[in-house]
């Protein structure tokens, strides 16, 4: 997949964060049609956003329950649910 679907390319670093973490369901990214941000396509800015996250991601716990993060982080990690692994 070489494109973004349903979110714009010039997403910011907050936009991002709430694209993957704000969610209450587990599975959100295996529904058809769930917003995509392809982080292929713009491989710098995924990784200063994967970056910022991990150097900083207290943040977190003030904006999303436990089981949101966990979720969120398994998205980011896990090549399963999507492609940031191999940015």
């Amino acid at each position: 997949m070489s494109e973004h679907i349903g979110i714009g390319a010039d997403l910011t670093f907050e936009q991002w964060v709430e694209h993957v973490f704000d969610h209450h369901d587990a599975n959100w990214h295996w529904d058809i049609d769930a917003p995509y941000w392809n982080p292929e396509v713009d491989p710098q800015t995924t990784l200063s956003f994967l970056v910022r996250l991990f150097s900083s991601p207290s943040f977190l716990i003030e904006k999303f329950t436990p089981n949101q993060i966990g979720v969120g982080l398994n998205y980011i990690v896990s090549p399963s649910c999507s492609d940031y692994a191999f940015v």
